[in-house]
């Protein structure tokens, strides 16, 4: 079924339920008035945690994590496993995220909408480019004098289609294909 078929019988995912629900809000990000539901496996004592097993036949295989697994109430096939990744991998895959994942044939929040009229369509650039490009505009580093023209010409110029701040996720594969 479409997308828009979906949102036309008013059936609406449970993705879409919790996008909509914790949609970045711009005055003001940090709110947590919608967060009773949300379950904090750092403090340990909530009824929903469950603590898992490895299997026996799986314990001691060579470079399997050995760490606690926990899952929730009422969720079969979640699993959470603190420090199962350790940082260079996390730094390695956080990487892969905004270099490779979030390019095509992937797909993200941001292909899913058409240009506005007011947008220039990017597609050349990298979304890697897109981050170093506005880290560098937030440092004042933009490689051109303060008076030149053509950074006066970049200011005025038409916002791009493609931003780093406009992505909020990617999808790998076609399990993913929404």
């Amino acid at each position: 079924m479409s997308r828009q078929g979906n949102e036309a019988t008013g059936i609406v995912s449970a993705f879409k339920q919790a996008q909509i629900r914790h949609r970045r809000q711009g005055k003001n990000p940090c709110r947590t008035d919608d967060l009773p539901g949300v379950v904090d496996f750092g403090l340990g004592a909530d009824d929903r945690i469950i603590r898992l097993q490895i299997p026996e036949r799986l314990r001691h295989r060579e470079g399997l994590y050995e760490g606690p697994i926990y899952g929730l109430k009422g969720f079969p096939g979640f699993l959470f496993a603190p420090q199962a990744l350790s940082e260079e991998l996390q730094t390695a895959i956080a990487f892969k995220c905004v270099t490779v994942f979030c390019e095509s044939p992937h797909r993200t929040n941001i292909d899913l909408c058409p240009p506005k009229q007011s947008e220039f369509r990017n597609l050349d650039e990298s979304m890697w480019e897109l981050w170093k490009k506005s880290e560098d505009e937030k440092e004042g580093n933009i490689g051109w004098k303060k008076g030149s023209k053509r950074r006066k010409l970049q200011q005025t110029s038409q916002k791009s289609y493609r931003s780093f701040k406009k992505l909020s996720w990617a999808t790998m594969g076609y399990h993913y294909d929404w």
